[in-house]
């Protein structure tokens, strides 16, 4: 099991639902993909079908590894608010 970061680029100017960071705990990426892709509001469209190409894609595909234990979640996320 891995914990796999989805993270939500400012695209157009603001950021949507359902949040800025999202953290999936599955065996494999792609596992992880399918729970992201069955969520409201997540998606990736590398296409720019739906977003515009000069601010970048809504979501970005996590890294293959993800993170090995929540403490590297939590660790992630306490760098990030400060």
């Amino acid at each position: 099991m891995a914990f796999y970061e989805y993270r939500q680029n400012n695209s157009g100017g603001r950021f949507s639902g359902p949040a800025r960071n999202i953290y999936i705990e599955a065996d494999t990426v792609e596992e992880a993909n399918n729970i992201f892709l069955s969520l409201d509001g997540c998606y990736f469209d590398p296409e720019y079908r739906r977003d515009c190409s000069c601010c970048g894609t809504r979501w970005s595909e996590p890294y293959k590894d993800g993170y090995s234990n929540i403490y590297e979640v939590y660790k992630k996320i306490d760098r990030d608010a400060s």
